[in-house]
């Protein structure tokens, strides 16, 4: 829901999200001192995602003279496959999809290790910087990671790079406006369903989750 990003100097305003989150739903909250600090529009009012096939809806984020951590802060949930806007300073930035997870319970090969704690969770991710965004929007392993169980995964954790898919790994790139990546996030977790946190903001928190 409310979202605040300090990673980097340009991000340091707000950073918003808007994800695939059905019709006709809108919600709003205050802090303590009564001060709006997200809303959800409705899908007339919200801005498409580029990938989308129905509504949107929109998650605005405190403006920068708020603080980072706000009462009742909810990160949107996404299924796989559904894309999210990512805005830095209120302009759209990028779109940003978990595209597929596979889990396995053998290595890549003969020669790797098995999971440690039962599952290789291989996670498909695509990016883009939208055409209009001229800033440079970065990604890289570090900005997800696992939630399952309650339990916190760190990408590359384990033997997980053994996992299927682990040559194909993500690559950290700062991407220019129109420009495109995508690789695997590679994990070894005790279960096949749980979450996909991406939490670009080293210690602020995640921004939303893909649940699988």
């Amino acid at each position: 829901m409310a979202i605040m990003s300090n990673r980097f100097a340009r991000v340091a305003g707000t950073v918003a999200m808007v994800a695939l989150i059905g019709s006709g739903c809108s919600s709003s909250g205050v802090d303590t001192n009564g001060r709006e600090y997200f809303h959800i529009t409705t899908p007339s009012d919200a801005v498409e995602a580029p990938t989308a096939t129905s509504g949107t809806g929109t998650v605005r984020a405190p403006s920068a003279s708020q603080p980072s951590t706000l009462p009742g802060n909810t990160p949107e949930t996404l299924k796989i496959g559904q894309a999210a806007i990512i805005t830095i300073d209120g302009t759209e930035a990028a779109s940003l999809t978990i595209a597929s997870v596979q889990a396995s319970t053998r290595p890549a090969d003969a020669y790797g290790s098995a999971p440690q704690h039962g599952y290789f969770l291989t996670v498909r991710v695509r990016a883009m910087a939208l055409p209009s965004y001229r800033n440079g929007f970065d990604i890289g392993p570090m900005d997800f990671y696992a939630l399952l169980r309650s339990s916190h995964f760190e990408e590359g954790n384990g033997n997980a790079l053994d996992a299927p898919g682990a040559d194909r790994e993500l690559d950290y790139a700062t991407l220019n406006a129109g420009e495109s990546t995508s690789g695997t996030l590679v994990f070894d977790v005790p279960a096949k369903h749980g979450k996909i946190a991406y939490a670009p903001e080293f210690g602020g928190g995640p921004i939303g989750y893909w649940t699988f």
